[in-house]
C-alpha cells in the first residue's frame, strides 16, 4: 500500500480578499496497469478518509467502503484505448468539492469528461 502515500505539497496563489472556491482539483500521477488498480485507488481514499475522522470519532466500526459511500458523489473510472484514468469527488456541504484525479495515461492531458 505504499504506493499511495506520497507526499504532495500544493500551494494556492490568490488575491488575499478571495474567500471562496467552486471546487479543488487534485491530480495524482498513478499507475493504474494492474487489474486492481482502480479498485486500490478507491480503498486508498477510503483508508484515508478514515484517517483523517478527528481523534474523538470511534472509528471501531467504521471501514474504507463506508468512508468512500458516505463522502464520494462521484465516481469516474476511464479505461479505454489511450485513456486510463479515474476521478473521484469529494462533496461538502457548502457546494464546494475536492476532486480527487488519478491519471496514468490520457489522451488529452487534464481532460475529465
Amino acid at each position: 500500500k505504499q504506493w499511495y502515500q506520497r507526499r504532495v505539497r500544493g500551494y494556492v496563489v490568490a488575491d488575499s480578499n478571495i474567500d471562496s472556491y467552486n471546487d479543488v482539483d487534485l491530480i495524482f500521477g498513478v499507475n493504474l496497469d494492474e487489474d486492481d488498480s482502480f479498485k486500490r485507488v478507491k480503498e486508498a481514499v477510503g483508508e484515508s478518509l478514515l484517517k483523517l475522522l478527528p481523534e474523538r470519532v470511534s472509528k471501531i466500526r467504521l471501514r474504507s467502503k463506508m468512508m468512500v459511500d458516505a463522502y464520494v458523489n462521484k465516481m469516474v473510472k476511464v479505461a479505454q484505448g489511450n485513456d486510463c484514468w479515474s476521478l473521484m469527488s469529494l462533496h461538502n456541504e457548502g457546494g464546494c468539492n475536492v476532486e480527487l484525479k488519478f491519471v496514468d495515461k490520457m489522451r488529452r492531458q487534464f481532460e475529465f469528461s
